[in-house]
């Protein structure tokens, strides 16, 4: 599936290392998936910072065809007594991604996938009478030359006024940014980025006119959507990373802070204002599938390190370090999936998390 065939595993076919749990790191609860989990996303959005959805992927060995679901589920207030029961689960083309858009869309919480057909799905999180469930608003042909779409990101992080787009990258190699209307979605801007498979996508959120881009051809690269040479010229083309660019963050907090994750197993962090070389690298031990900022402390990063399980890590930007502040290895498969739960009335930070093989979620603190 997306394990041989795109997610660059043939490069780190090492089997998990089964790490003894960190103590720093409780689980709180778990659940298996139907098919191979890969993201998980948690809500940001007030009054519904309870739910997360989590994205599964799968090649069907037998029909060779691709599938997927999503699974819409809702933490409680006892972290400590929970049990992780799906609320919905939708049948779906073979997810990549996910993410939400950070303020309400049409006047409700909107999710975005990206999927293994080229196309990118909007779906609603509504209110009935008795539940609250996820609504197809909308379904859009992004590329129609094969290519599986890999990553999306939104503009609406910070900069609330404007367009709302979405940034999306895919396995030949090129970014779309398309924009979200009142009733449809349109692809504004589609060019050429690189040579091969564009692991993943983002919106600078403080200056949402740039994208940055990473891919398998160890390039990460940034333009500037209003310039009209971008398509040809990037605003920098950074080689410093020695595998596969997989994962780029935008600090919400800070509008200097990006960080980047890659196959060469070292999260960087950039100064967006220099970006000639990263602040400071550290290695992970895994490849560093994703990489997610804290809601509200800016020096606060969560990242997905494959095989190395789940790291989070403190970024001290004044004389740069990075330093692990806890470690979880519960996951018995690739650590893909990771997000922070916005839910405000915990007293401990939850994170949820996500498998690829064993389709394991879990919940931690």
């Amino acid at each position: 599936g997306i394990n041989a065939e795109y997610m660059g595993l043939l490069k780190m076919a090492a089997q998990p290392n089964l790490v003894q749990p960190n103590l720093n790191a409780a689980q709180k609860a778990s659940f298996i998936c139907k098919y191979n989990a890969d993201c998980v996303e948690c809500c940001p959005v007030d009054g519904f910072t309870q739910y997360f959805v989590c994205g599964n992927y799968e090649l069907n060995e037998a029909t060779r065809q691709r599938q997927g679901n999503l699974y819409l589920f809702c933490v409680q207030d006892d972290i400590d007594n929970i049990e992780l029961k799906p609320n919905q689960e939708l049948e779906t083309a073979a997810v990549l991604d996910i993410k939400w858009s950070f303020a309400p869309v049409r006047q409700v919480p909107m999710i975005a996938q990206v999927s293994a057909n080229g196309k990118l799905n909007l779906y609603s999180l509504k209110s009935s009478s008795s539940s609250v469930l996820l609504s197809s608003e909308s379904e859009t042909d992004v590329t129609s030359d094969g290519s599986l779409l890999l990553s999306c990101d939104w503009n609406n992080r910070v900069q609330r006024s404007g367009d709302v787009q979405i940034t999306v990258s895919d396995s030949k190699g090129k970014l779309s940014v398309c924009q979200v209307n009142q009733s449809d979605v349109s692809v504004l801007h589609q060019w050429k980025a690189h040579e091969y498979e564009t692991w993943i996508t983002a919106f600078n959120y403080h200056q949402n006119n740039i994208v940055y881009s990473g891919a398998d051809d160890c390039l990460f690269k940034g333009w500037d959507i209003r310039q009209p040479l971008y398509p040809n010229a990037a605003l920098f083309v950074d080689k410093s990373h020695e595998m596969g660019v997989c994962a780029i963050h935008s600090n919400p907090n800070d509008p200097n802070l990006l960080a980047t994750g890659s196959y060469d197993e070292s999260v960087r962090i950039w100064d967006t204002r220099n970006m000639k070389s990263p602040l400071v690298q550290e290695c992970l031990n895994g490849g560093v599938w994703r990489t997610k900022w804290h809601a509200t402390e800016a020096n606060i990063l969560l990242t997905a390190c494959m095989h190395a399980g789940f790291r989070v890590v403190s970024v001290a930007s004044g004389s740069p370090s990075i330093q692990v502040k806890s470690s979880y290895n519960n996951h018995t498969s690739l650590a893909y999936g990771v997000d922070w739960l916005y839910k405000p009335k915990q007293k401990e930070q939850v994170i949820v998390s996500c498998s690829f093989y064993d389709k394991q979620l879990h919940l931690w603190t």
